[in-house]
């Protein structure tokens, strides 16, 4: 890990144009709702009570060091359940759409979320 736990002090490499539409628009969705908050903000929400961090750390103390994988299964069926900030149960077609993206289809991400055109 380059930064571990330590803030992130420069801006990666790499062209966004090189990723595929739909994709940059989720990241700017997920800019737009997570990006103006600081490290200690985005702890509090990655520690949640069943978060996929929560999880697999058991009953480790927040700031004990733990290499326990949080496995993707696990992630994606959090993301399923709450996605971002959604408490209801999904629908069918959005258990769908977020498998499809879990198993790489960008393009169903875009259609989960709901955007038009891309």
């Amino acid at each position: 890990m380059q930064f571990g736990d330590l803030p992130i002090t420069r801006v990666g490499v790499g062209s966004p144009a090189r990723l595929p539409e739909r994709l940059r628009w989720l990241i700017a969705q997920v800019a737009e709702r997570f990006g103006g908050m600081d490290g200690f903000k985005l702890a509090e929400l990655v520690k949640e009570p069943g978060s996929p961090w929560r999880q697999a750390r058991g009953d480790l103390a927040d700031d004990a060091p733990s290499d326990a994988e949080i496995r993707p299964d696990v992630i994606a069926d959090y993301h399923r359940r709450f996605g971002f900030g959604e408490t209801s149960d999904p629908t069918p077609r959005q258990n769908e759409l977020a498998q499809r993206f879990f198993d790489g289809d960008t393009d169903a991400l875009a259609e989960l979320f709901g955007a038009t055109v891309l």
